[in-house]
């Protein structure tokens, strides 16, 4: 297998080569225990009888979480991603006891490395990342990342068009957004992500692969499974204004990162929303289309999920507690319909 690791350093391929090496024997003592195993809890008649039909049955999936505030908000603010994942009480996956077939509870037992303000370039500079991953085995990883790399500062100001005074005004274009957008800079960006995306699917399967070929080498029967690989979509944004900003501002908290950049371009509320969703939908479909591309990746969308309401949400880009809940639920909606589709249920 050769894996080509694009825009990484020398040292970055080593240390991801070395982490590698460093965890195949904790991987090999770990791997071979089956995803998950169903526990039932008997209830009882008034008579003190088993209740068959009543019977709970509960299944724990290990999860590892890598990348940022989407499951790394404050949870003194609002409870993330991860702690609604966690914390769900109405997740259900269908199984089978005894040639009948049933539902179990899901319990998630979460392993959250996801740091808030994370890049992907950041994420691919380390290695700390791979030994939690052995140790845990996890049902599947999830990958939530890209929005501090898209939305920051220089991609936006990059991305949209430098003026919009004299040959380019845009406000009675019948092109918006694209009017706004320099497309080069946009694809650009976009490839660039995409790129970092496809070398983090592809530095997964390294510890399979080591772990495989140490397992032959010393004679030893084994087989190597291959991880899911779960990458997700933001939701589009929802501006906020000047007096909610300096309430959330005297908290100690950032309220906004797009707006004052299109406001600073001359740009209405209107046509801003325009160029938000133009480069959510953009971001979007690329990760669909990684994913069509590799059978162990599962693309979650996140458009609609959150809400279109400023009540939906805690600032410009996080969802609030309530927000956050319906992309916990929506994440696990659409990876057991995926993995039961591919039959890893």
């Amino acid at each position: 297998m050769i894996i080509n690791f694009l825009g990484l350093s020398n040292k970055s391929r080593n240390r991801i080569f070395n982490a590698a090496h460093i965890v195949i024997i904790i991987f090999f003592a770990t791997c071979t225990t089956t995803p998950y195993t169903i526990r039932t809890v008997e209830s009882t008649t008034k008579e003190g009888l088993t209740g068959m039909n009543e019977n709970q049955h509960f299944v724990t999936l290990s999860v590892v979480v890598l990348g940022d505030s989407w499951f790394d908000y404050p949870w003194y603010f609002e409870k993330n991603t991860a702690h609604q994942l966690s914390e769900g009480k109405n997740f259900k996956i269908p199984i089978e006891i005894a040639g009948r077939k049933t539902e179990a509870n899901v319990e998630y037992h979460v392993t959250n490395l996801a740091i808030n303000g994370q890049t992907l370039a950041q994420l691919l500079d380390q290695d700390e990342w791979f030994e939690p991953i052995v140790q845990e085995d996890p049902y599947f990883v999830i990958l939530s990342a890209g929005g501090n790399d898209f939305l920051d500062e220089g991609s936006i100001r990059n991305i949209i068009k430098p003026t919009l005074i004299g040959s380019l005004d845009c406000r009675d274009s019948k092109k918006k957004p694209q009017c706004y957008i320099d497309d080069t800079a946009l694809k650009g960006r976009i490839m660039e992500l995409r790129n970092k995306i496809e070398v983090f699917a592809k530095a997964l399967p390294i510890i399979t692969f080591n772990a495989k070929r140490h397992s032959q080498a010393k004679n030893l029967s084994f087989q190597p499974k291959t991880i899911p690989l779960v990458l997700h979509g933001y939701d589009y944004i929802i501006e906020r204004d000047k007096i909610e900003c300096y309430f959330l501002q005297s908290l100690f908290r950032k309220c906004e990162w797009v707006r004052p950049i299109l406001s600073d371009k001359k740009i209405s509320i209107n046509d801003q929303r325009e160029i938000t969703k133009y480069l959510i939908d953009n971001y979007n479909s690329m990760l669909e289309s990684v994913a069509e591309k590799d059978e162990n990746i599962i693309y979650v969308n996140n458009r609609g999920i959150v809400g279109s309401e400023k009540k939906d949400w805690a600032d410009e880009i996080h969802p609030n507690s309530e927000g956050f809940r319906r992309v916990a639920e929506n994440f696990h909606k659409v990876i057991m319909e995926k993995l039961h589709k591919k039959q890893r249920l």
